[in-house]
This record gives C-alpha cells, structure tokens and sequence, in this order.
C-alpha cells in the first residue's frame, strides 16, 4: 500500500477515536455500561489504544519510509525546556480557558476542572483516581496523537501535522466552551514531540496538565464559596509569565547551539488535501452532532 494511501486512511483515526467516546457515553446515558475505575480504564484503552493498535498496522504497510513514532527517550539536556514548558501549559490553557468563557459570558469556576473529581471516582481511592484519570489518558491519547497520528500526517509538513493533531485532540476532547485550551495544549504537545524527537516529553506534559485539572477543580470545590477565584486566576497569571519566560529562555540556548531540528515543509497543496481529507471532515461532523444535537 502506498504511504499516500495510508496517511489517508490514518486520518479517519481520530473520527473512530470521536465515534467510540460517542458510543460509550450513549450507553453510559441508558445505564447499559456500569461506572467505576476499571470500566473507565477499559474506555480509555479502547478509545485510544485500538486506533493506535490500526496505526501501527498500517504502518507496516509503508514500505521503508514509515512514519516515525518517537519512541526513543529525550536528550538530556532538553529537559529543563521540558519541565517549564509542561508547567506553563496547563495554566496557559485554563486562562485562555477563562478568557474565552468571559467573552462568552460564561460562567468560569467549578467547569475548569476537567475531571471534577467525581467524589474520588465513587470512593475508590484517591491514588488508584488519578492512575486511571491522570496517568492513563496521558500514555495512551500521547502514543495515538503525537506518536503514531502525528508521524503518519508529517508527510504534508510538520506544522501541519501539529495542526492537525491538536484540532483532533480538541475535538475529541472538548466542546465549543472548552475547545481553545485543548487545542493550545495539543499544539504544545505536537512541538515538544516533534521538537525534542521522543513522544515522552508530550507524555510528561499531558500529565502535567490532568494533575492541574484535579488541582482545578479540587480548588473549585472547597474555596470557591470563599470567593478567592479571582486572586487564583491573578496568581495564575502571575505564574505563567514566569514559566513561560523560563521555557522560551531554555528555547533559545536550545536553537542557539544547533539542538532542535528544523521541522519538515510540506506544501500549501498537501496542507489543504490534509485538512479536506474525509476523515478529518468526518470529525468536525462528528463533532458539531456531538456539540449542537446530541
């Protein structure tokens, strides 16, 4: 099979990633699947992992030019970048979050916790919570979007690839009111990934940002009757300008001494075939169903 072929057929993988959650959450609804820590994992395997078991299929089909999976670990000198740049996110996320939902006229306070902690999962304990909410959905939507997704479409360029990866993460993940910070932090995620050659940093980053979900809306829950959310936010952004300072000065030691590799130009035509692909049209319908009728 030619490899244009199978970025094409790579592409629908997002749209079964969407399919698949739309599916669990209908029989969630009509009280066919149970709730609990292991039916959760088993979702979230399946949602993810199965489309990453197909990519990994179709890669064999590439001859030798097959995409590549990053699995190798980080350099070490990469990783004060890392470290500050996976602490900026999530917080770059939440504001552009509140910003979004104040231009909106949105309420901004208990929905910014993605996980809202669901009473620790039905009092399962805290710790086997945040192995199934936190740790999992970082390995596993890493190794679907940055590592195997990613690869496949960086054929059209790697902005392109970034692009299109971080839509998908913010339409699987998100809604019109909390689409912009996925798709901030996808596009995060694809640069350290494709900066930095290993998947590992964007895994880093991801958990980083689920732990700062549950700091969200633990935080939402206990002071929000205290009305300290407005001093959060302030502090928030306080904390982002400095993290943020400390990443692009770690880029630039980084790009001045010739360590991060210059990303893969694609061309505007492969760029618009991409974006105009049936499995990415496929998503974005699935995604307006999900948001506007479902």
């Amino acid at each position: 099979m030619k490899k244009d072929n199978t970025s094409l057929a790579a592409a629908f993988m997002p749209a079964l990633c969407m399919a698949l959650l739309m599916g669990f959450e209908a029989l969630a609804e009509r009280g066919k699947l149970p709730g609990g820590l292991s039916v959760a994992a088993a979702v979230e395997s399946a949602v993810f992992l199965v489309p990453f078991g197909i990519l990994l299929l179709l890669r064999r089909l590439c001859g030798q030019e097959k995409p590549a999976l990053r699995l190798g670990r980080a350099p070490r000198h990469t990783r004060s970048f890392t470290l500050f740049l996976s602490l900026a996110t999530p917080i770059g996320a939440f504001l552009l979050n509140c910003l979004v939902g104040a231009l909106g006229g949105q309420a901004v306070g208990k929905q910014q916790g993605a996980l809202a902690l669901q009473q620790y999962m039905g009092g399962q304990g805290i710790w086997l919570a945040l192995v199934v909410t936190a740790v999992l959905p970082a390995f596993a939507e890493e190794l679907f979007f940055r590592s195997a997704l990613q690869g496949f479409i960086e054929s059209a360029g790697t902005g392109t690839a970034i692009l299109f990866t971080s839509l998908s993460f913010a339409m699987v993940h998100g809604s019109p009111s909390n689409f912009a910070g996925p798709l901030a932090a996808g596009m995060v995620f694809g640069y350290l990934s494709a900066a930095l050659g290993s998947v590992w940093p964007a895994v880093f980053a991801h958990l980083v940002s689920n732990l700062y979900a549950w700091g969200i809306a633990y935080f939402s829950e206990v002071y929000e009757a205290f009305s300290l959310w407005n001093y959060f936010v302030v502090a928030n952004v306080v904390c982002f300008c400095i993290l943020l300072y400390l990443a692009m000065r770690s880029l630039e030691k980084l790009i001045e001494k010739g360590q991060i590799p210059r990303f893969k130009r694609g061309g505007i035509e492969k760029t618009v075939f991409t974006f105009l692909s049936p499995g990415f049209l496929l998503l974005v319908l699935l995604f307006f169903l999900e948001s506007f009728y479902l």
